[in-house]
């Protein structure tokens, strides 16, 4: 049963993130052909920070999605 929460909870975050980075877009053009999106703009050093932390949490929903799997196995 938590291998089925945990799976459903990645698939939320999956979706939440899909739609938020679509309205985004679509606040920024008004075409669909322009994929390209700013998320942040400052220095470099912030934007390394917010880098690391977002491959961090991709990492850990990754583990997550990982070990629910195993877990089915």
């Amino acid at each position: 049963m938590a291998a089925a929460a945990s799976t459903s909870l990645v698939f939320l975050i999956n979706l939440w993130v899909t739609v938020w980075v679509n309205v985004e877009l679509s606040k920024v053009t008004n075409t669909m052909h322009s994929t390209i999106l700013t998320l942040h703009r400052s220095h470099c050093q912030d934007v390394e920070r917010i880098n690391a932390w977002a491959h961090f949490a991709i990492n850990a929903v990754s583990a997550v999605l990982l070990s629910a799997n195993n877990y089915c196995m």
